[in-house]
C-alpha cells in the first residue's frame, strides 16, 4: 500500500515529530519531540523521506522502514499511529517499554 507523502508528513506533525530539512541533503528528516510540546527533540527517534517520491507517494518498502526506524513491532500500527487511532500516549509507553526514552 502506498502513502501520500502529505499524509505521511501531516501525520508525524500531528504526533509531535519535528521536520528538519538539513541544506543540501536531499532527505527530510523527522525527529520525535519529547515531551510534547516542550521544543525539545530526543535525536534517537527519527525517521526520513526522500524530496522526489514517486507521484507524490511513498512505498510500501520505505513506510515499512520508517515503521522500524520508529520502533513499531507491525508497519500497521505505524500506519494507524499516522491516522490518529494509535495515540501519542501509546506510542510513548511503547517506547518507555522497550528502554528507549
Amino acid at each position: 500500500m502506498q502513502m501520500k507523502v502529505k499524509d505521511f508528513d501531516k501525520g508525524l506533525k500531528r504526533k509531535h515529530f519535528v521536520h528538519l530539512r538539513i541544506k543540501k541533503n536531499p532527505h527530510y528528516f523527522f525527529y520525535l519531540e519529547y515531551p510534547a510540546d516542550s521544543g525539545e527533540i530526543c535525536t534517537s527517534i527519527n525517521t526520513w523521506r526522500g524530496d522526489h517520491p514517486d507521484e507524490g507517494n511513498l512505498s510500501d518498502n520505505r513506510i515499512k522502514d520508517s515503521a522500524d526506524e520508529l520502533h513499531f513491532e507491525k508497519k500497521k500500527d505505524f500506519e494507524d499511529f499516522l491516522t490518529c487511532t494509535y495515540s501519542y500516549d501509546k506510542y510513548i509507553d511503547h517506547l518507555k517499554s522497550k528502554n528507549l526514552l
